[in-house]
C-alpha cells in the first residue's frame, strides 16, 4: 500500500521573473456532465494547506460525458476552488472553458 498523497503530481518550476513556483496538479473523472462532486478530490484540506502556503494547486478533470477536458484552479491571482467559506458539495463545471486533450489545457494553464 502506498500512503495517502497530497495529489498526483508535484510540478516545481522557476516562473518569468525566477521565482520558484510549486504546483500540485490533481487529475479527476467526472460522468456528471456538469459537476465534480467534492468526494473526487478527498484531499481538499490538505491541498488547502499548501495553497496557504502560496503554492498553486490544479484539478484537471476529464469531463467523460462530454469527452473532453476542464481544469480548476487556486493561484494567487485566482482562486477556484477555495475560495468559499465551506467546500461545496460539489464544483460547477459547466460553462467552463473545454480542451480536447489534457495537454491542451495544461498548456492553457502553464502558458
Amino acid at each position: 500500500m502506498i500512503a495517502n498523497q497530497p495529489s498526483d503530481f508535484l510540478v516545481s518550476l522557476i516562473d518569468s521573473v525566477g521565482f520558484n513556483r510549486t504546483i500540485y496538479l490533481e487529475v479527476k473523472e467526472s460522468q456528471n456532465p456538469n459537476r465534480l462532486p467534492k468526494a473526487k478530490i478527498g484531499q481538499y484540506g490538505s491541498l488547502y494547506k499548501f495553497f496557504l502556503t502560496r503554492a498553486d494547486v490544479i484539478v484537471l478533470i476529464y469531463m467523460s460525458a462530454h469527452k473532453h477536458w476542464v481544469f480548476l484552479e487556486a493561484t494567487q491571482d485566482n482562486d477556484e476552488l477555495f475560495c468559499y467559506e465551506e467546500c461545496p458539495a460539489s464544483f460547477l463545471l459547466n460553462n467552463r472553458k473545454t480542451y480536447p486533450t489534457a495537454a491542451a489545457a495544461l498548456s492553457e494553464f502553464f502558458k
